[in-house]
Parts: C-alpha cells; structure tokens; sequence
C-alpha cells in the first residue's frame, strides 16, 4: 500500500460546503459496514435488494414503492445486535419461538436519521409471516421474500444452479410465510438466466441505479454529524461495557482540537472520526467485544484488526478522506509500534495524533464492569509515560494536561447523553425480546406500537441533555398525571427499565401505600398530600415548592424535597416533577457513625493491651473473651461497610454456586461463638443453596447480629433454611418485639433498634437481597411470638 509511504503535510476541509448523495449510495454504503457484522453471509444486504428490486418491479409496485424497498432492503438488518440472532437469521425456517429482536431495534435505529425515518415501519416488519398478517405492507413483505431466498442461496455454488431447489422451498410456503401474488412475482423471474446471474454480479449498486432513480439529499456538515452520529450507535451499542465510548472520544478530540485553535472544520473532522473510530468492531466476533475480562492471545490478534477494517469501511466513502486516516490510525505510535500499518512520526499529522490520545484518554477515564476508570493523577502520569516513551505526542498531551477539566467535563457530558439513549436502546430491546402485546388480539410488537407504549418523549423534551446531568430524579407528567419520560437518575433509583416506569402514576411508582396503581390523587389521603397539591398547581400553570412524605407498601418512609415547574409544549401541557431525596442519608453521616463505632471498639481494646503491658490487669479468660469479641465486631463493621460501599457502586460481582447450607451453619458458630446469653437452632429442610456464597453469607451474618443485639435478655435465635425448587426463603428468628412505630423505619439507611449501633446492617440485607439475588427481604413482629426476618431469592439453577 504505497500511499502509506507517502508524508502528508497538509489537511484538506473533506467537508466544505455542502456534500450530495443520494439516498440509495447512502444506504448503500451502510449496508457495507453492516455486512462486516456478518461475514458469512457475504453481501447479503446487497442481493436482498436486487432480488427485492426484481420482485417488486414485476409485482407492479410504482417507482417510489420500489426505491423505498430497495433502500430499507439494503439496511434492513441494522439492528442485529447479538450473535444468537446470526445463527438464527441463517436458518430458512425461523422458530416462532425466536425473538428477532433486529427488527425492532433496527426501526429504532433508523428511526433517528431524518432521512430514513420513513422506513422505520418496513425495517420493523421485515419478518412478519404473510398468514399471521396479511395487512402487512407489501414492502415488508417482498423484503421478507427477498431475504429468504438469499438465506438459502449456498455461497461458492452458481446461483442459477440452484434456483429449482429455491423454487421448491419457496412454493412449499406460500400463503404461510409469503404473499402468494409476491411468491407469483418471483416465478415469473424463475426462468430468466439474468435474474440469477445479477444476483452474484459484483457493483450492484450501479445495476440498480441503472434502473431506478433515488432521491438526492443534500448534506452539510451538521447533517453529517448527526448521520455518523448515528454509526457510532451501530458500532458502540453492540457491547454494554463500551456503550457510550465513540461519543467520549469524538467530544475529547473535537474539544482538543479547539484548544489547538484549529479552524472549524477540522474540529467537526477530528469529532466526526471520534464517531467512527471503532467501525471495524462490527467486523469482530460478538462475543469478543462482549467478554468481560482478559482476551487471550488469539483474541487480541482478532480485536487488532478493526482498525483496518475501520480503514476498510470509511475507504469507500469518498467525503471521508483526512477522515478515514483519523479514525483508522488511533491505535498508532509515533515510534512505528502501533497497529495496524505501523506508521510512524513522519506519516501521523496533527489529527491522527490528536485521535491516539483522545481514545486512551477516554478509555482509561471511562468505567469499565472490570476496573473503575483511573483518577486525574493516573491518567496524566499515564499520558506523560507514554510521551516520554516516544509513543504519542509531547505538545497534545501538555494540552490535555493544562486543561485537563474542561475536557473531563466534556467527557463526562456526551456520555451521559449518550447513556439516555444506550438506556432507550436497551428499552425497545428488552421489549421487542418479551414481545410484549399491545392487544389481545395482537401477538407482535412493531416498533410504531412500541414508541406509543413507552412514550415518544424524544419529541415532548427539548432539553433532554440538562435534564440527564442534573443529579435528581427527574419524572415529566402529562395532564393525566402519568409519567411520560424518567432521566437516567429515576432509571437508578428504582433499579428499573424505562417501560416500567412510562405510564405510571407517580404513588404507583413510589408504591404508596395510600394510592396504589389508579388511586393515585384520588383518595382521601391525596386531598391533603403535598406532592399530589403541587401536580395540580403546576397543570394550572403555578410552579411549586414543597416536602412530601411517601410510605410504602413495604412500610419504609421516604421524605423528598419537590419541584413542581409546568411545561407548555406543542404536544401538550405536562409537569416537570423533580424529586431531590432528603431521606437519602448524607454520606458524611454514615462514615461519621461508622467511624465512631470502630474507634470506639478500637479504644476500648486498646486500653486493655496498654492495661496489661503495664501490668495493671491479668490477661484472664473474660478479658480474653471480650478482645476477642471486639476484634470480631471490628471486623464485622468493616466488612458491612466494605460491602454497602462496593454495593452503592455497583463493584460487587456475583459468583453463583451449589455449596452446602452447613456452610453457613459453621461460619455462623465459629463467628458468634463469644456471645453471650445466646444459643441458635438450624433448621435444615434443605441440604444445598444455589447462590453467591460471599454474599448470602454477608446476609445472613448482618441478620443474626441484629438479632443478637436487638436486647439484653437470654435467647435463642431460630435459623430456617427452605426451599421449593422454585425459590429458597431463609429465616431468621428472634424473641425480642419490634414495636409498630419502629416497624416503619426498620430498612432505612442508619436506623436502629440496638443500643450501640449504626444501624447499616439492614440497610445492607436489602441492598444485597435485591440487586444482587434478585430477591426480597420482609418481617413480621408481634408481642407473643417475638420476631422473624425472612429472606427470599429464586433458584436460579433450576431457571437455567
């Protein structure tokens, strides 16, 4: 490749002015990056438009029913996301038990590219089977057809060799799968020799144009961003860990760039080839970009290659000429020691390095399931290594340096943006995959019922950017009182996906125990309930300001500090409902009370060591006991606060395993074995428990120490073990009587019943029991019987 060879001295505007394309070279190149994903269907997207083409023109359909179908032909698989999905779309007959996920999310995709939007309906019915929706458009439908027959075209064998076991296939699902007068269309080109010999003839886009005329567009360089834009979230949303990635480097390196005060359009460059630095990725093994953890050496050989590919796709779209190098040399070194062209200083101008350091800034910065990103000081010591070393640029990185929060700050921005969108993605995902029915008589969602489901915020909320930055909860309400968007902190809060919370009352979200589902704002209790009063103010047009008190189902009190701002929008009048939670414990108070009770335990042990090295006092079998005792109890703080913190983080991984309840019953002795006045009872009516040991066995601890210390009286602690194959429910008894008053407050984050304590051992039991089992926690208290806390988790084995 001899141009490598070449210096580049100096940097052309790809973009000046105004760039024409017309539609169909536009899909036409993305069909080209689509088709990386999947090599063993070799122009896949390509032939289901010819033969998409083919079927429609002999059909009958007009010239702009055609174009359409051959343009959402060309892209009709976008959203293929997982590999189970390529295994399946191989496969003639698909199950109906298959969730194509693809279509939905492609429509999603598409959706947001104004100039392909209107194709977002054909895309989300790519797969509908002709006898289970007839009314289906015809487009869909022919790319149904089309697609079929390409799937089972065998690769390295002529096409038209094949067209009488093609035939056969086909006919033998007319009226189920197909339209019989598409299956009719299609036989009529049976016969004809150049139908099969076009379809294997390479430049199908010039044997389309030849015969159809596409629509020109116009594209100025917003255009352009908001289009490759759209390519990242192609690239980045295939793999959770890297969702928001290319948008963290293309905000990096554009903002480098204006602190270089370089012209205009070199920024928009330098942000547009953030955008697509990763394209190769759609090249690589799914699994590969999704492992968590270390590759092996096979697997990094494999990753390496996507910046060539990146070179690969950006190479056939001719406006992406300083572009393309941009984004393909991100992972080269000045010294020649990168991949995978190893060019050197000579041949790396001012963009390409800017791209190098924009890419390892963001990569160490960003949060991975496998490490947090690195501090300040990290990644500027990281930097200058790799500068001193002669790896990447002295001048870019001094930049970085000395205005390293302006760029953090920047960072941090676009990935939060792009997160509100990874969490829509993940939305019109998790639906499409339960198939979730609009009706009773509807047994498939499209994507058009889908947006009408969870609510098409996008077009209410013009400031969707502010709104995911500021660290509340954030709900907009329309007149009817029902949440029509939640911000990423809502999603966080509840732990829970965008399309459960669309449409809810807000009672109904907090289950309120005094307006559950519909009651809410229409009980007794709502009259004289503050949140609700400020909801009818501000649908009057009157902002408020208020405190409101929520108790829940579960008998935990919530208190919120809230804003009620009224929203006038052309889709209608709605409620902004900020929510700053003032139940939420300070976490100056709970490191105070954490630390106080350590030093506390930690003084009383030391005076007793400093007691006997004087010679004061004996070292006898209670003073023994009781440094023992402490030692233990420092030990159990420690841990509990280790845990709430790693838990608060979400930094716990979970390590499910068969292990033997007497597991439990040992460490539980062994740990406990000091206490005084305290005998325990096991019961066994199972001998194993699926789960993660570290973590139910944390649980478990943090129950019987609240046990213990719930009084000064003798008694004994009762411990069930359970299960039903479907869910396992362990108990932990004690004689003490929680009163009803204290009941309400039992899980709040520093709440006690115990004499001297911090009250962080139930706050932990329910954080552990339901983010990381996927259970709940729950207790009943009366005088007579004394008190049992029960916890209960499925058995995930028997789900697998």
């Amino acid at each position: 490749m001899e141009f490598l060879k070449s210096t580049k001295t100096q940097v052309f505007d790809d973009l000046h002015g105004s760039y024409v394309i017309s539609s169909f070279d536009l899909a036409y190149n993305i069909s080209k990056i689509i088709d990386l994903v999947n090599p063993e269907l070799s122009n896949h997207h390509h032939r289901v438009a010819y033969i998409s083409a083919a079927i429609a023109s002999s059909y009958g359909l007009n010239s702009e029913r055609i174009s359409n179908t051959v343009i959402a032909a060309l892209i009709h698989d976008i959203g293929v996301m997982l590999e189970s999905e390529f295994n399946e779309l191989s496969k003639f007959e698909i199950s109906e038990n298959t969730k194509l996920n693809h279509s939905n999310v492609g429509a999603f995709l598409i959706d947001k590219v104004d100039n392909f939007k209107h194709l977002s309906n054909i895309i989300s019915k790519h797969h509908l089977q002709y006898n289970k929706f007839p009314d289906t458009e015809d487009e869909a439908l022919i790319i149904h057809l089309a697609d079929r027959i390409d799937i089972l075209l065998k690769r390295g064998v002529p096409a038209y060799y094949q067209r009488n076991n093609i035939k056969e296939m086909i006919s033998s699902q007319t009226g189920k799968y197909f339209k019989p007068d598409h299956v009719d269309a299609f036989m009529s080109l049976y016969d004809k020799e150049f139908f099969w010999l076009d379809i294997e003839a390479p430049d199908k886009d010039k044997l389309l144009k030849k015969y159809l005329n596409f629509e020109t567009l116009v594209m100025d360089k917003n255009d352009i961003l908001a289009f490759t834009n759209f390519l990242s979230h192609i690239i980045d949303f295939r793999c959770s860990f890297t969702a928001t990635h290319s948008a963290g480097v293309a905000s990096v390196a554009s903002k480098i760039g204006e602190l270089f005060k370089l012209p205009d359009y070199m920024v928009t460059n330098l942000k547009i080839a953030g955008y697509l630095h990763d394209m190769g990725k759609l090249a690589i093994n799914p699994y590969i970009i999704n492992k968590n953890g270390q590759l092996s050496v096979d697997e990094r050989i494999e990753i390496k290659k996507h910046t060539y590919y990146t070179f690969y796709a950006l190479n056939s779209m001719d406006i992406f000429e300083n572009i393309k190098e941009w984004a393909a040399f991100h992972h080269e070194y000045l010294d020649g020691s990168g991949y995978p062209f190893h060019l050197t200083a000579d041949r790396l101008d001012l963009g390409s390095r800017i791209m190098t350091i924009a890419d390892i800034y963001t990569a160490i910065s960003e949060d991975r399931p496998y490490r947090k990103g690195l501090d300040k000081s990290k990644i500027i010591e990281t930097l200058l290594s790799m500068a001193r070393s002669g790896k990447i640029d002295g001048e870019v990185v001094n930049i970085v340096i000395k205005n390293i929060e302006e760029i953090e700050n920047v960072r941090k921005l676009s990935q939060l943006v792009t997160s509100q969108k990874y969490h829509e993605f993940k939305n019109i995902l998790f639906i499409s995959s339960n198939n979730l029915k609009t009706d009773a008589n509807d047994s498939y969602l499209t994507y058009d019922n889908m947006k009408s489901k969870i609510g098409d915020v996008l077009n209410i909320i013009h400031f969707e950017e502010i709104i995911n930055s500021i660290d509340d909860l954030i709900l907009i309400l329309n007149k009817e009182r029902r949440i029509v968007f939640a911000n990423s902190k809502v999603l966080t809060y509840f732990n829970k996906p965008l399309q459960q919370i669309i449409n809810r009352k807000v009672g109904e979200l907090f289950d309120c125990i005094n307006g559950t589902e519909d009651q809410c704002g229409t009980t007794e209790f709502c009259k004289n309930c503050f949140a609700n009063n400020s909801i009818k103010q501000s649908l009057l047009g009157m902002h408020a300001l208020t405190q409101c008190t929520i108790e829940q189902q579960n008998l935990q009190i919530k208190q919120f500090n809230i804003s009620t701002i009224p929203l006038q929008t052309d889709k209608g009048d709605f409620v902004l409902f900020i929510l700053k939670d003032i139940d939420k414990v300070d976490k100056y108070i709970i490191n105070n009370n954490f630390y106080s009770d350590v030093i506390n335990i930690v003084g009383n042990t030391y005076s007793i060591l400093e007691a006997y090295k004087s010679n004061s006092i004996a070292l006898d079998t209670d003073l023994l006991e009781i440094l023992s005792n402490n030692i233990s109890l420092i030990y159990q703080e420690v841990e509990t606060q280790r845990f709430i913190s790693l838990v608060e983080q979400n930094n716990l991984h979970t390590h499910f395993e068969k292990f033997p309840v007497s597991f439990i019953e040992k460490n539980l002795k062994n740990i406990f074995s000091t206490a005084k006045d305290v005998s325990f009872q096991f019961v066994k009516e199972i001998d194993e428990i699926f789960a993660d040991k570290i973590i139910l066995n944390r649980i478990i601890i943090n129950l019987v120490k609240n046990a213990i210390e719930a009084g000064d009286e003798p008694r004994k602690i009762k411990i069930k073990f359970c299960g039903d194959g479907k869910n396992y429910r362990i108990s932990v008894h004690n004689p003490e009587y929680i009163p009803e008053e204290i009941q309400k407050k039992i899980f709040k984050t520093i709440f006690t019943t115990k004499k001297n304590g911090n009250g962080l051992g139930t706050y932990c039991i329910k954080l552990l029991t339901e983010r990381y089992l996927g259970g709940k926690v729950s207790f009943i208290s009366n005088e007579q019987f004394g008190t049992s806390f029960f916890v209960e988790f499925p058995d995930i084995a028997n789900m697998l």
